[in-house]
């Protein structure tokens, strides 16, 4: 089934896209998505988990200042977009299997009734 990407995704995918083979980290994407709510970084995991980008590798930050430290681990994760990615960024959209409940069988009285 075919979802729409929202706007602030469409832009973090295409940033990637636009940074090709290289991969950005959270906090460069977060430059393109400035706003309280992606201040955490949880917004690339909702992206990770929907298959679009892929973290690549956590930068080493021990050379670096202590403020960088304390930044969330997805904001110092290296991103690159995948294939779905890439056509969710060309096409605003993306293909995510629509879950399916499973059947229970049906009860009347306390008894389960036969199928025909």
């Amino acid at each position: 089934m075919k979802f729409d990407l929202e706007a602030h995704n469409w832009r973090i995918l295409r940033g990637l896209l636009r940074a090709k083979n290289k991969g950005l980290t959270g906090a460069e994407l977060r430059k393109l998505w400035w706003s309280r709510r992606s201040k955490s970084g949880r917004f690339l995991d909702e992206l990770v988990k929907l298959n679009l980008i892929q973290a690549v590798k956590v930068c080493d930050c021990t050379s670096t200042l202590p403020s960088e430290v304390r930044k969330p681990v997805q904001m110092r994760t290296v991103y690159t977009i995948t294939d779905a990615g890439k056509v969710a960024a060309e096409y605003g959209e993306f293909e995510k299997p629509f879950p399916v409940p499973a059947l229970s069988p049906v009860v009347a009285n306390g008894k389960v009734k036969k199928s025909k």
